[in-house]
């Protein structure tokens, strides 16, 4: 969840980013992990972003014959989203990279970014606050950056994870 009220930065968010990446100061945001419906409301609520992430690691239990589809699920979590927010809900992740435009037609989103989300999302937040791309204002659109491939993992910062609970998983 990312906006202008600050709970915790998120590691993410780093001053060290190659090529003028947006500084920590620039964007705020608060992880928020759950598949329970109150816990997602009171976290949109209290936060109030301006920009929810979504990532859909998976669409379906991938279980032939009886493969369940998570896509409903998805769908639930972005109305209740949308019953406590008017930020935009930014789709991503390898389920969704599967059929984007199916994907995001679906869950009723505003926008979707393909290929590596830690620069993409950080370079479209910066697009919204600064308005630069005229293109990224209008909904629904599929973001395909000219993906930055991440040479070193070691580039990256540590996340963040104070807010996470590693033990649902």
């Amino acid at each position: 969840l990312f906006g202008k009220r600050v709970l915790r930065p998120l590691q993410t968010y780093s001053s060290q980013r190659r090529g003028g990446w947006p500084s920590r100061q620039s964007h705020r945001g608060k992880i928020a992990c759950s598949t329970n419906e109150a816990a997602v409301s009171a976290s949109v609520r209290s936060f109030r972003p301006d920009v929810i992430g979504m990532s859909l690691r998976n669409v379906d239990n991938v279980s032939y014959p009886n493969a369940i589809s998570y896509l409903p699920f998805y769908r639930k979590i972005v109305q209740t989203i949308r019953q406590h927010s008017n930020g935009r809900i930014v789709l991503g992740g390898s389920g969704f990279a599967l059929v984007p435009e199916e994907i995001l037609s679906y869950l009723q989103a505003d926008h979707g970014i393909l290929g590596e989300g830690e620069y993409a999302l950080t370079k479209f937040i910066h697009a919204i606050g600064q308005a630069k791309d005229p293109n990224v204002l209008q909904p629904p659109k599929i973001i395909n950056y000219v993906p930055d491939l991440i040479d070193d993992l070691n580039d990256l910062p540590i996340p963040n994870r104070a807010d996470f609970d590693n033990s649902a998983y």
